[in-house]
């Protein structure tokens, strides 16, 4: 394979992971945002691909640029959509960016350790060995790109089927929630850009020097999205105790009105008995002076 065939490659694959971003996040979003008045349209599902692909063919904006400008342009409908009330959209946006770094972090592990032993393999003395090399980068990339993209898929899916219910969020949960995401995020972002390091004329291969840290960073993304899990999995339990909270109060805030009203009730029930006590009282005090009245009558006559 030629370099530029490569080069034409290499720009399709980077197109087939700028759409997969653009699919994971519409379905993430999907995820948390059940209520048809917070579902995001395949209207603007359609406008946000639109606008990575042709941020997508801009050969020198970096993918961080594309994911920077994409967040702008999601927080900007959000506060338009919600009134300001981001809080949830915000959330969202940091755990796709932290499982699409869990999943990087996998995938490029594997990409290393497949493309070390790969390159060992080609004899630099061959006479195709430029063609082959070239061939070994597409069949490496693929496995690469496919591999990020069924990660994610996975990750996705167990968020799916943890996910109960998201409603109203504070600030507070979004950065309980939100830790492990931007701490995942900036953690793969430095291990991609300090893994191939030039220095004057010589190469620095982070991966060849610490080959050790083929099995470990895979671990430590492991770790962190079964950590993001845990959070959101304690976020839906503190929220149920707390609606549970929140019904028990409100049922004891029904249960004394209802015995103040009882007691209200007994109280003029009681007031009309004593009433009616006293009336009879009366009635026999005046029965009593009409026949002492009527006596003296018949005594005088």
């Amino acid at each position: 394979m030629s370099q530029s065939g490569f080069e034409m490659f290499s720009n399709v694959a980077g197109m087939v992971i700028v759409i997969a971003d653009v699919i994971f996040f519409y379905a993430l979003w999907n995820i948390f945002c059940k209520n048809k008045k917070e579902k995001m349209s395949m209207m603007i599902g359609s406008v946000l691909l639109l606008l990575n692909i042709g941020l997508g063919f801009i050969s020198s904006l970096p993918t961080s640029g594309r994911l920077i400008i994409s967040a702008i342009a999601i927080l900007t409908y959000s506060i338009v959509r919600y009134k300001k009330h981001c809080e949830k959209p915000v959330f969202i946006l940091t755990l796709f960016y932290g499982l699409r770094s869990f999943s990087l972090l996998v995938a490029n592990s594997v990409f290393q350790y497949v493309n070390n032993s790969v390159f060992q393999l080609l004899d630099s003395s061959s006479e195709n060995y430029i063609e082959n090399m070239y061939l070994y980068l597409v069949y490496t990339q693929i496995l690469l790109f496919g591999l990020y993209i069924v990660l994610f898929a996975l990750m996705l899916t167990v968020v799916w089927k943890i996910v109960i219910s998201f409603n109203k969020m504070s600030w507070y949960d979004v950065w309980f929630l939100s830790v492990l995401n931007v701490a995942g995020g900036l953690f793969a972002e430095v291990i991609i850009n300090i893994s191939i390091v030039k220095i004057k004329n010589e190469v620095f291969d982070l991966f060849q020097v610490k080959e050790e840290l083929l099995w470990k960073l895979p671990l430590i993304a492991v770790l962190l999205f079964l950590g993001e899990l845990a959070a959101i999995t304690i976020y839906q339990k503190y929220r149920e105790l707390q609606r549970e909270k929140e019904n028990y109060f409100v049922e004891q805030q029904q249960i004394k009105a209802m015995k103040l009203r009882l007691e209200e009730a007994e109280n003029f029930y009681g007031s009309i008995r004593k009433v009616r006590h006293e009336m009879k009282n009366h009635m026999t005090n005046i029965k009593g002076l009409r026949q002492e009245i009527s006596m003296r009558k018949l005594t005088v006559t």
